[in-house]
């Protein structure tokens, strides 16, 4: 066996992988499912690569599990992705992805199973994941978006308000730092509806004014032929009813709220 073989066999990977994601097409994930396997199977325990190989097998697996549901699919996929993280330095400039990743699994699995030890795992992840992010790096947007839903995960599951505060900080803070690009759409959304949930709680005027503010943006990047799309103009028309209720100075709220 050459020694570059596990590289070749992960990169190849790498590229079925992406084709995947482009055709949808299922052969695709499983062929590369299988040269990240056989990456992982020839590289050496003590192999610098060998936790990129572990990282990106266990995330192949995730995405495998969206698709057809086999649990054992995502345990394996946790099981490596931990292994890599752990094999990681904390200073590796992939750390925080590859806890990131991680902490993403163990939020699908909370979802799957509904068990909280597994949020409670994403949650603390996914902040260590944000703690040594770089605000320059191109993921932290992804990184604090995830702390966001898992937070909120957290709020839904047991109502604590801090857990609320915490993933609309961090949801904000995603969505600054996509700016108006079209991948902010669902940081966008997402902002929206969790705020929605604390102006339907509390009535703050700053937070209808966050979710009028991300609503429109939403409305600017969204297709009309997005599912979402009615969902949204019903939102906006209500958050504009309910500004107008408070703001009379407000004169285009009325008019917009009818629009919508």
């Amino acid at each position: 066996m050459s020694p570059d073989e596990p590289r070749f066999l992960n990169g190849f990977g790498r590229a079925l992988l992406a084709l995947f994601e482009h055709q949808n097409k299922l052969e695709d994930l499983e062929s590369a499912i299988s040269h990240f396997e056989k990456a992982v199977k020839l590289s050496p325990k003590d192999h610098p690569r060998r936790p990129q190989y572990l990282h990106d097998l266990g995330n192949a697996l995730r995405i495998r599990f969206e698709r057809l549901g086999k649990s054992e699919d995502l345990d394996t996929s946790i099981s490596h992705m931990h292994k890599s993280s752990d094999l990681t330095p904390i200073d590796h400039p992939d750390k925080p992805i590859r806890l990131n990743d991680l902490g993403v699994a163990y939020l699908v699995r909370f979802e799957s199973q509904d068990s909280h030890a597994d949020l409670e795992r994403a949650i603390s992840i996914l902040l260590e994941a944000n703690t040594l992010v770089l605000d320059v790096h191109p993921s932290k947007s992804s990184v604090l978006h995830n702390c966001g839903k898992a937070l909120r995960a957290s709020y839904e599951h047991l109502c604590k308000i801090e857990d609320l505060n915490m993933a609309i900080w961090s949801l904000r803070k995603a969505a600054e730092h996509t700016n108006d690009q079209p991948g902010n759409l669902d940081r966008l959304l997402d902002l929206a509806v969790t705020t929605r949930e604390r102006f339907e709680r509390f009535g703050s005027s700053s937070d209808l004014e966050i979710l009028v503010s991300s609503l429109n943006k939403v409305m600017t990047l969204m297709d009309s032929k997005h599912p979402d799309w009615p969902n949204c103009l019903t939102m906006l028309g209500k958050a504009y009813k309910a500004r107008h209720g408070r703001l009379s100075t407000t004169s285009m709220d009325q008019p917009m709220a009818i629009k919508f």
